[in-house]
């Protein structure tokens, strides 16, 4: 929880090492192998293939843990999303823009090809309590944010909890289409994400959003 970035990036070398794809131990792995068929090296390809297992063993003990991992490692970087946020400073709204525009660009940059979602019976009980445990830390914290911006007059009065689910329903999804060789950069996409779903928020006029009720 301290150190969030570097927990992910270990857990990439990791899974790098065991040759999950489409992380750089696999694509060497796969360049081995093919080299070892076109010699006629069966048995060197056999070996590797098997040490490869072995590793993948050592490494992440099931796919339950990798997507455990996974869970954990995104909302990790929503929580130092959080913290940077806290640190710069400012009004809620800029905090709230922060915290989105850190973990929008973290997401779909360090998590791309990472896509899960929590449904149930794909984690042991355990474990999903773990991940919904956290995860509700992480929405909470947002939803204090929200409502903060509601009392000092930053934001229209609105139902955080609704605001909440609704931002982070977009910004779950942009690991699902951001391609790095799109037209715009993770960065980009995080900047304008994140200001436009703030922006929404903040008060102009007599604007007000309808407080739904969500218990």
């Amino acid at each position: 929880r301290r150190s969030p970035v570097l927990a992910l990036l270990c857990t990439l070398f990791l899974l790098s090492l065991a040759g999950i794809p489409p992380l750089f131990g696999f694509i060497g792995k796969f360049l081995l192998f093919g080299s070892a068929l076109e010699a006629q090296q069966l048995i060197l390809a056999v070996a590797a293939v098997i040490n490869s297992a072995i590793a993948l063993y050592y490494y992440v003990k099931s796919k339950e843990e990798v997507l455990f991992l996974c869970h954990q490692a995104a909302t990790d970087l929503g929580m130092e999303g959080l913290r940077r946020a806290e640190v710069l400073g400012g009004t809620a709204g800029e905090r709230l823009r922060t915290a989105l525009q850190y973990f929008i660009e973290q997401i779909a940059e360090s998590l791309k090809g990472c896509f899960v979602m929590l449904e149930g019976g794909m984690l042991s009980p355990r474990l999903h309590r773990q991940v919904v445990k956290r995860r509700d830390e992480y929405e909470h914290r947002l939803r204090d944010l929200v409502a903060e911006g509601v009392a000092s007059g930053v934001f229209v009065p609105c139902n955080p909890k609704v605001i909440v689910f609704a931002m982070l329903g977009a910004v779950n999804w942009v690991q699902k289409w951001y391609s790095p060789d799109g037209d715009m950069a993770a960065k980009d996409i995080a900047e304008t994400f994140a200001a436009y779903l703030v922006r929404g928020l903040e008060r102009r006029g007599m604007d007000v959003l309808p407080e739904t009720s969500c218990e």
